[in-house]
């Protein structure tokens, strides 16, 4: 019995020695060649080195664990840097010597992201694999599980730090962006994202992005101050064909808010997108110099638009110190814009300063403008000439200030001609109507009809077209 007992004890403090030695581990070179093998086999297109490896017992799912510190790895041809690499293996092929791997768990340490990018890992992943990554780093823990089942799982979680990204052409560079970035599922995963577009500053919640329904979706935030040092010159916006050259002295505050749904097609390229866009401005300020220069200031406005051309755009700014409301609705890309505009003006300071206009005074004003762009538009205006002094010496007349007035006028312009629909002026029995006057593209006249001129007391004459004759009645002019 004593010796029974002694066995026993020796057997139990023999197997308690194995699992601690197990359990805790050893290492040896022993196993190099089997393990690398099984490494450059389930990694594709990868080379492994190492010196020694640390064998224990995973105690969880009763797996061998090696542990590599420090491994020496090529993956297609580009050196990785990783702090190290774990692998678990079956007991029985173990012990058999066939090392059949089940997961591999790769501890990425900081690499250079144009490095990472020319590795199968990337180049799988288009929208990783098509953006321009100019410099910056990422680590993070890669797990390939399932190696022994008909499909094995692939999942990536880490960071990136000090990204630098070209996102299009003469466009400031968005730098200095860190944040989470995971893959799972066949999606990848962006995740407080932070980091710089010039001036401005960019951070998003999440963007993820589906490798197997091929969408982006998320949202995506830019904010921040607007300054004079923005290169606006090499910015191309086709935009109403609107030179942007022309525009200085800029300042204020603007915020982006997008949320992203497009999806791609088979060959990546946009199939549709119903990603929809918040822009507001505060306190925005420009120049635009042309023959004379216009101060815009305190834009402070809210705009909404998708990629469907839907826009609405509502807000208040100051044109050379004087104020005005603005609303700008568009339905869809097929559609025209509606431009309503109304305040306060001085015309002759705002456009005609170089010349005596025949309107000397502030006034105020409605326009209503149905704009294809700026060869194809319609306008209907009201002003409101009460508070202004209105000078027409051709008719040896003057319109007082503080003597009710008005003005309203139609006006349409194609590629071909322009033309006034409606012309007229009223201040108690004073008017001056016109129907039509037809111009052609270098504003030479080239027809009208129906003209009525009765302004004072020394003009009384209208004019009225019936078919290719004109008739003339009046006492004076």
């Amino acid at each position: 019995m004593k010796i029974f007992l002694k066995i026993f004890s020796i057997s139990v403090l023999l197997i308690f020695l194995i699992l601690s030695i197990l359990v805790y581990g050893f290492s040896t070179d022993q196993f190099n060649k089997q393990i690398i093998s099984q490494i450059e086999k389930r990694v594709p297109n990868s080379n492994a080195d190492f010196d020694k490896a640390n064998i224990s017992l995973d105690i969880f799912s009763l797996n061998l664990k090696i542990k590599i510190e420090k491994p020496l790895i090529q993956i297609d041809e580009q050196k990785i840097n990783l702090n190290h690499l774990t692998i678990f293996t079956d007991l029985k092929s173990s012990f058999e010597e066939k090392y059949l791997l089940q997961k591999i768990i790769i501890n990425f340490a900081d690499n250079k992201i144009l490095d990472l990018k020319k590795t199968s890992f990337i180049t799988k992943v288009p929208i990783l694999d098509q953006t321009k990554f100019l410099e910056g780093s990422a680590n993070g823990n890669l797990i390939i599980d399932g190696l022994q089942a008909e499909e094995d799982t692939i999942e990536f979680k880490g960071q990136m730090k000090n990204v630098s990204i070209d996102i299009y052409e003469d466009l400031p560079f968005a730098k200095n962006i860190t944040g989470q970035i995971e893959y799972k599922n066949n999606e990848v995963i962006l995740s407080d994202i932070k980091g710089e577009f010039g001036s401005l500053k960019i951070n998003s919640k999440d963007i993820k992005y589906s490798v197997t329904e091929n969408n982006l979706a998320g949202n995506l935030n830019i904010s921040g101050p607007l300054n004079s040092s923005m290169n606006l010159k090499k910015i191309s916006l086709n935009i109403f064909d609107f030179d942007i050259e022309k525009i200085n002295e800029i300042g204020g505050e603007i915020s982006l808010s997008s949320n992203l749904d497009v999806q791609f097609d088979e060959n990546y390229k946009v199939k549709d997108d119903k990603s929809n866009f918040v822009l507001e401005t505060q306190n925005l300020k420009f120049k635009i110099t042309e023959d004379t220069s216009y101060n815009f200031d305190q834009i402070n406005s809210k705009i909404n638009f998708d990629r469907k051309g839907k826009v609405k755009a509502e807000g208040k700014f100051l044109l050379n110190k004087k104020s005005n409301n603005f609303l700008i609705t568009k339905k869809d890309n097929k559609s025209d814009y509606q431009v309503n505009l109304k305040g306060e003006i001085n015309l002759k300071e705002t456009f005609f300063k170089k010349t005596d206009f025949l309107i000397k005074d502030d006034l105020n004003y409605k326009i209503t403008t149905q704009l294809k762009d700026f060869e194809n538009y319609k306008i209907e205006t009201v002003f409101d000439l009460k508070n202004s002094e209105v000078d027409l010496p051709v008719f040896n007349y003057v319109k007082n200030k503080g003597v009710d007035s008005q003005l309203k006028l139609s006006f349409e312009k194609s590629k071909k001609n322009y033309k006034v629909q409606k012309l007229n002026f009223t201040s108690l029995k004073n008017q001056i109507f016109v129907g039509t006057i037809a111009l052609d593209k270098d504003l030479k006249l080239k027809d009208f009809n129906n003209i009525k001129i009765k302004p004072g007391d020394k003009n009384q004459l209208e004019i009225k077209k019936d078919k290719k004759n004109y008739n003339i009645k009046g006492n004076s002019l």
